[in-house]
């Protein structure tokens, strides 16, 4: 095992695009780290100059003791599972697991009792005289797992392993991936677009956006205290509501709405020279009853479970939309009007994007 340790890793293209931008980052030995965020934000070259596969154009990367920047793929003792399964379709399971080791020329003896120990760490014993087009897709992506497993490397590298899997699928092998790597210990850095999968599966889960880091943080803190406007917004679902408001005296203004001011924020609001924020405001902290800002109802998501309310008022900001979480049992009709209650739990941003602070 071994923690990896980047400090001021950039990659910038030929043509001068900045894919990673001065990512400074230390991924603990044994932990399960995440890298989250939108298609072109750098997450998968990240993933790429661990592993060798695409070079650092500045800074530094080690791989436990060793600075690993000029060494080969084959040498950083890694082991990568990608998006596709990628197994030989002529093989069996037992042959495909052990393919990288048969490449390193270990001897059949060896190779036997470690494919069978991997097949037993991922329930394959059974399938090991099979082909691929025998298996289903999850028990596919468990071979594939297991080529990885078998070369007992430091560093697992995970890119999107899940995506091919049907939803069902995709959240049952969720959890076998991360009781699997809290058995083995083994540093892994797994990267999705997908940030339900980034917060159920992640020790730490680090958030990137055109190439930056925007925050790594443990997923509770993430989702209680984003360090700003874009972590909010990515983190949580449905998405957090933002609405445009204004510091006045010892309120804050939205629309013909006031909120108080908390004490705890003053010092942070008096830097504002405008006293322009927004207010953030998730929408399971938002209610539906008998008291609060009168809204017209715009659209009802049953769920069962629960329901996705879309209303309307003055001052809310994009589109005047807010968007509620309520109880399944709330019965609430298209064209309605309700009252929105609004709890303690509401960030404020700057104009910057950066948040201040949070009514709690």
């Amino acid at each position: 095992m071994a923690e990896i340790q980047i400090t001021n890793m950039s990659k910038i293209y030929g043509n001068g695009m900045t894919a990673v931008d001065d990512l400074t980052l230390h991924i603990r030995d044994g932990e399960f780290l995440v890298l989250v965020g939108p298609s072109g934000c750098g997450k998968s070259t990240i993933l790429r100059m661990i592993a060798g596969l695409k070079s650092i154009s500045s800074g530094e990367l080690r791989i436990g003791d060793r600075v690993v920047n000029d060494l080969e793929p084959k040498e950083r003792d890694i082991a990568m599972v990608f998006q596709s399964y990628a197994l030989y379709p002529h093989m069996t399971v037992a042959e495909n697991i052990g393919f990288p080791l048969r490449l390193e020329k270990r001897s059949p003896s060896e190779i036997e009792t470690r494919v069978k120990a991997a097949a037993e760490t991922l329930e394959l014993s059974a399938y090991l005289d099979r082909k691929p087009s025998q298996l289903s897709g999850g028990q596919r992506q468990r071979v594939a797992m297991g080529r990885a497993i078998v070369r007992q490397p430091s560093v697992y590298l995970l890119d999107e392993p899940l995506s091919n899997l049907d939803a069902k699928l995709r959240d049952a092998t969720r959890a076998e991936m991360v009781d699997l790597q809290a058995r083995l210990g083994v540093t892994t850095v797994y990267v999705t677009h997908d940030q339900v999968e980034a917060m159920t599966m992640g020790d730490r889960v680090a958030v990137m956006k055109d190439g930056t880091l925007q925050q790594c943080a443990a997923p509770r803190e993430l989702y209680s205290r984003p360090a700003n406007q874009f972590v909010a917004g990515f983190i949580g679902t449905p998405a957090m509501n933002f609405i445009p408001a204004e510091i006045r005296g010892d309120a804050i203004l939205a629309g013909d709405h006031a909120f108080p001011l908390p004490a705890e924020l003053s010092p942070a609001i008096g830097t504002l020279p405008d006293g322009h924020v927004t207010l953030g405001i998730r929408p399971e902290h938002l209610s539906i009853g008998p008291d609060g800002i009168p809204a017209e109802v715009v659209a009802v998501e049953e769920l069962g479970f629960e329901a996705i309310v879309r209303v309307s008022f003055a001052g809310a900001g994009a589109h005047d939309q807010l968007i509620v979480r309520a109880g399944g049992e709330t019965e609430i009709t298209r064209g309605e009007t309700v009252r929105i209650g609004f709890g303690e739990k509401i960030h404020v941003f700057d104009a910057n994007g950066q948040r201040l602070g949070e009514m709690n």
